[in-house]
């Protein structure tokens, strides 16, 4: 049974007019969310969380349906054995948690621990070319002979993504795909299969709930998750502007190892990794050695 706190804790990610940074602000000043949720019949006290000038009577008339969706997703959670993080969760992800503004509330299938010793992030482009596809394929089991317990993390893409993942599967090591909508869901259909896999041998993670629609700014934004729970990330191959780079981007921005692999001069499937190595925003990397 979920208890109350944690009922209000998605309750305020669900609440429309409250974004991550301002639930944080939020906790900050109540303490809890029953707290937050509890000063609700008084604005004023929102509005002081909030600081002056902001609306809170706006947001506080939104509270109410943040509730309800939250005790259906709690309802569907409990019906699907998804795991609920919230940020005041001891073993909420750590490496997320010390991300800046982590978000108050993750959902979690599978069985792969997240707080692993060791977590690798693999992204890159969704048209990679067979040589993109093979750098991944030989990263991997280059890492299984020497960390043969590396929780591996993408997005579940097409291209390197996917490749990534079922790799991974082939070798052994468990891996996690990051979600851009709710665990009710899975985009693309044609790898739903590899998903279903992935919930016994890795796992699946959002900060999405469930009825989340599909909508491509979701993708960006899910990809500081990607950085956010892995040591390092490294970019197999990224055009000049791409997913792979906005989560390059995440990474190094929060202090997190960034690796690219080099490609040829000119080459358009090449051209963000070499990019982020002039930019000493990644390291060269040739192997996992």
């Amino acid at each position: 049974m979920i208890d109350n706190e944690r009922i209000c804790m998605m309750a305020l990610a669900m609440t429309e007019g409250i974004n991550n940074a301002k639930a944080h602000i939020l906790l900050d000043h109540f303490g809890t969310a029953t707290e937050v949720f509890a000063a609700r019949s008084h604005p004023w006290e929102i509005a002081r969380g909030l600081g002056r000038g902001y609306p809170a009577s706006r947001i506080v008339s939104r509270m109410e349906e943040g509730l309800r969706r939250a005790e259906q997703e709690a309802r569907f959670i409990e019906q699907h054995r998804i795991r609920l993080y919230t940020i005041t969760d001891p073993d909420y992800p750590r490496r997320l948690a010390e991300y800046d503004n982590p978000p108050i509330v993750c959902y979690y299938r599978g069985s792969a621990d997240l707080n692993a010793p060791k977590v690798i992030g693999v992204v890159g482009t969704r048209r990679a070319t067979p040589y993109g596809l093979r750098l991944a394929e030989k990263l991997l089991r280059d890492v299984a002979k020497v960390y043969p317990e590396m929780l591996v993390i993408s997005g579940l893409a097409y291209g390197i993504d996917v490749c990534a993942h079922r790799t991974a599967l082939q070798l052994g090591l468990p891996t996690v795909g990051v979600f851009a909508h709710g665990l009710d869901n899975c985009y693309p259909k044609s790898h739903c299969d590899i998903a279903r896999r992935m919930v016994e041998r890795g796992g699946l993670f959002t900060d999405y709930p469930s009825e989340t629609p599909i909508a491509g700014e979701n993708f960006l934004k899910r990809n500081r998750l990607i950085a956010g729970l892995s040591d390092a990330i490294v970019v197999v191959e990224s055009f000049e502007r791409g997913g792979a780079l906005s989560t390059a981007t995440h990474a190094f921005a929060n202090s997190r190892d960034v690796f690219a692999f080099p490609g040829n001069v000119g080459d358009d499937h090449s051209l963000g990794c070499n990019q982020l190595i002039r930019d000493n925003k990644a390291g060269l990397i040739l192997s996992a050695n």
